[in-house]
């Protein structure tokens, strides 16, 4: 899937979509590489295209739930002011994601507002239906949630 087809860029101007794909890199990752620690340059954000990846919380020391769908953000703490990654990614399977560089990324949604807020609107409502979905989780005592829609 190109990224420029997910939920998260709809409604995008194709100028800014021509410029996210000049700035997009495309990684290949296995079973058990990190995405990023807890502790690491909050550098990149991801959008997840193939496989699965589980995100883990050290405070708790316990997965919180694992991404199975192509458009699922990871790391977006990069875009909102962290400078340091609060928990962990890491790949349950093979994947390949879209990875873009904070600062380019910032740069460019800042200098395209109507973009820019429309992008972050997509991106809050992912969060909060993940957040949503793993809390449900957690106070009914399910094991982590795959969220694969």
């Amino acid at each position: 899937m190109n990224f420029r087809d997910m939920v998260l860029f709809s409604g995008i101007s194709r100028p800014v979509l021509d410029e996210l794909n000049r700035i997009v890199e495309t990684v290949h990752l296995e079973a058990g590489d990190f995405l990023f620690r807890e502790g690491d340059r909050a550098s990149y954000f991801y959008i997840l295209d193939q496989g699965r990846v589980s995100l883990r919380f050290s405070e708790e020391g316990r997965e919180m739930f694992t991404l199975g769908a192509a458009g699922h953000p990871i790391g977006w703490s990069s875009l909102v002011g962290d400078e340091y990654c609060k928990g962990e990614a890491k790949c349950v399977t093979k994947a390949r994601l879209f990875r873009f560089e904070q600062k380019q990324m910032n740069s460019l949604l800042t200098r395209n507002p109507t973009d820019g807020l429309a992008f972050h609107m997509r991106l809050s409502k992912a969060i909060a239906s993940r957040l949503l979905i793993s809390l449900l989780a957690s106070y009914r005592g399910d094991p982590p949630p795959l969220i694969d829609a």
